[in-house]
């Protein structure tokens, strides 16, 4: 050892520089493995985002495409029916971030002065269309709730005459579909905290010119409308989000593809972020022919990144570099007194060995308080080691599972195992990864299935780079998997009637659509609307309207198959759908559900009665339809039975719903 601590003056350096390399190299690989968490939480984040904004933006086109119908189903509309409606829209909570819900109709060169004189006659005897300039078509608008001083700006404008509403007006009228339209100043702006607007449009046609084979520009009627200001209904959107996951996410949106600042359309901060940009991302969004890009930042990328763990592995590791070199200088420096000092750094190295057996016994301990286990697989040849907690965790002992890896290999779930063969040979190719992960499902002793989280380090390769040797540790996560079904159960349960909510109905209902559209078969959506539940409500309090609403849930789940869907859609609106059934027995059913409750309902000694209307809708694929377009034909569909027969039922089927559009 002296002789070759002469040779070698330079080995104390050489391990401290190599030492220093390895502990850089550890701390790098830590905090690439932050950073990834890190990123993995905030697309998380942004996916939620475009959910929460498609999710109200397809609402809203709902509420619109309600005005049309009900503008279409009316012999005439009066603007104190169209303030009634809008009002129970606002009364329900079915519009909240939106400027208004109007009306402007489409008015031939030829009918402008009749419809300037109709309009005056209502006592308004300055009104006139502006802007006032000749033109084949014009529009102007007649209705928009509520009609308060800043909407009043608008009354009479011609929206057809300006470039970006016109485009997006005539592409709604010309397809039939809502239509937005790029970023404009609305006319409610008043000079004063000037926002970015947008325009959503939703043409109403006269339907019986419609089945004449009438063009769609010369059948339209007008079209129902809401103006947005978009720092408003953004900010209504995302407000829960912000709040909560979002605090510390940017959010830029911007009309079009490109990040032009003429083009912004919301913003949550200045855009004087100056994070390294770890954290970004963007996200094209399409809604209403119309594409937005979402742009995405951290706002502050330090905290969200945990540096604790990399910064104690580097210093860990310098330490122990360091504290190898001195021992190596030390051992140089006192070579001449190395046959005197021998026995003292037997003595020293003894010491040194049991504080690192302490230290591993540690170690091992600290992962069996954590109710997991320690395996260390020796590849070629084949050895495998397992601790007891290895064997405590599922259950077993070492006469049943013997240190061979096809015992373990026999406790993964059949449906697994090929996807972690698959994940064990990448790691152990020459140019896989030495650090692994998995989450996978195994069979306890007792029989029943737990999810366990495994990880692993390659710590030994031969010269071609095969992995030789991996050790790694394995732990129970089977609470936390269940924790996370629950979550996700949760945010798709009504908490009042135990139903599952919009959201989840939505989920459903497009599975099944594109069920209908691979495997034909029959399904009805059914809207269910409750008659007189107001009454009660304003008469014996909410307490007794939330036990309505449970009981009507009740009621109604007993006669419906259990595998029949029953969604509370919000308010006292319940929405069924029956899976592979017929018509014959689709009319029994509604039958049933009216029935069922028409019997009375007591709460503390009253007695309540209470009726339904209900709108259905019949699919088999024969046409082409979204889960949206489903619930707004059945939404039609009740309201007509609202008002020609109320406590009744009426069926459309699809087929002859097209026609008519």
């Amino acid at each position: 050892m002296q002789d070759k601590m002469k040779r070698h003056p330079y080995t104390p350096w050489l391990v401290l520089l190599i030492g220093t390399l390895f502990s850089l190299l550890a701390g790098y690989l830590s905090y690439s493995t932050e950073l990834n968490r890190a990123r993995e939480g905030f697309l998380f984040n942004t996916q939620q985002v475009e959910v929460a904004l498609t999710e109200r933006l397809l609402a809203y086109e709902l509420v619109l495409r309600g005005a049309a119908g009900f503008y279409e189903q009316s012999e005439h509309v009066s603007r104190d029916n169209w303030r009634g409606y809008t009002d129970k829209l606002r009364r329900d909570g079915a519009i909240t971030e939106v400027q208004g819900i109007g009306f402007a109709e489409k008015i031939n060169q030829s009918e402008l002065t009749a419809f300037e004189q109709r309009v005056r006659a209502e006592g308004y005897a300055d009104f006139h269309v502006r802007p006032v300039s000749q033109r084949d078509i014009y529009s102007s608008i007649v209705y928009l709730e509520p009609f308060d001083e800043r909407n009043q700006r608008a009354f009479g404008y011609d929206m057809y005459s300006e470039p970006v509403r016109y485009h997006a007006m005539h592409r709604a009228a010309m397809t039939g579909k809502v239509a937005l339209t790029g970023r404009v100043e609305l006319l409610q702006e008043n000079g004063s905290g000037i926002q970015p607007g947008t325009l959503m449009y939703v043409p109403v046609y006269d339907g019986a010119a419609l089945r004449a084979g009438v063009e769609r520009m010369d059948a339209l009627k007008g079209w129902a409308y809401s103006p947005f200001r978009m720092q408003d209904l953004l900010s209504g959107i995302l407000k829960d989000w912000e709040r909560e996951e979002g605090a510390s996410i940017a959010l830029r949106v911007f009309d079009g593809a490109e990040r032009l600042p003429a083009q912004l359309l919301y913003s949550n901060h200045d855009g004087a972020l100056v994070n390294p940009d770890y954290l970004k991302a963007s996200s094209p969004f399409y809604f209403g022919g119309r594409e937005w890009l979402l742009e995405f930042r951290h706002k502050n990328e330090v905290d969200a990144i945990y540096l604790l763990r990399p910064v104690a592995i580097i210093g860990l590791g310098l330490f122990v570099t360091l504290a190898l070199a001195a021992y190596l200088k030390l051992i140089a420096a006192t070579r001449d007194r190395a046959t005197e000092l021998a026995e003292k750094l037997t003595a020293d190295v003894r010491t040194k060995q049991r504080e690192l057996q302490m230290m591993e016994e540690r170690w091992r301990f600290a992962v069996e308080a954590t109710n997991g286990g320690v395996w260390d697989w020796t590849v070629k040849p084949e050895k495998v080691y397992f601790s007891e907690g290895w064997y405590r965790l599922f259950g077993y002992s070492s006469e049943q599972v013997k240190n061979e890896l096809s015992d373990w290999h026999d406790l993964v779930h059949p449906e697994d195992r090929a996807a972690v063969d698959t994940r064990i040979q990448e790691h152990l190719a020459p140019n896989g990864k030495n650090t692994f992960e998995s989450e996978y499902r195994v069979f306890h002793h007792d029989g029943h299935v737990m999810w366990v989280l495994d990880r692993g380090t390659i710590v030994e390769r031969d010269a071609e780079g095969h992995a030789k040797r991996v050790v790694g540790t394995i732990e129970d996560i089977t609470k936390e998997k269940h924790e996370m079904r629950e979550l996700q159960s949760a945010a798709e349960c009504d908490k009042l009637t135990g139903l599952p909510n919009r959201s989840a109905l939505f989920r459903q209902l497009k599975q099944l659509v594109a069920e209908v559209k691979q495997r034909p078969q029959a399904l009805a959506v059914l809207f269910i609307d409750l008659d007189g539940f107001k009454k009660i409500n304003d008469h014996y309090g909410h307490a007794a309207g939330d036990y309505v609403l449970r009981e009507v849930a009740h009621r109604f789940r007993e006669q419906l198959r259990s595998h029949d869907i029953l969604c509370r859609l919000g308010g006292d609106e319940f929405v069924a759908v029956l899976t592979d059934t017929q018509t014959c027995h689709i009319e029994t059913v509604l039958t049933r559900l009216i029935e069922a409750i028409r019997a009375p309902m007591y709460f503390e000694q009253n007695e309540m009665f209470i009726g339904a209307s209900i709108g259905a809708v019949v699919h088999d694929g024969g046409v082409e339809m979204t889960a949206t377009d489903l619930i707004r034909h059945a939404d039609a569909a009740m309201y007509k039975v609202k008002r020609e027969h109320r406590g009744g039922y009426e069926v459309h089927a699809t087929e002859d719903l097209a026609r008519l559009t």
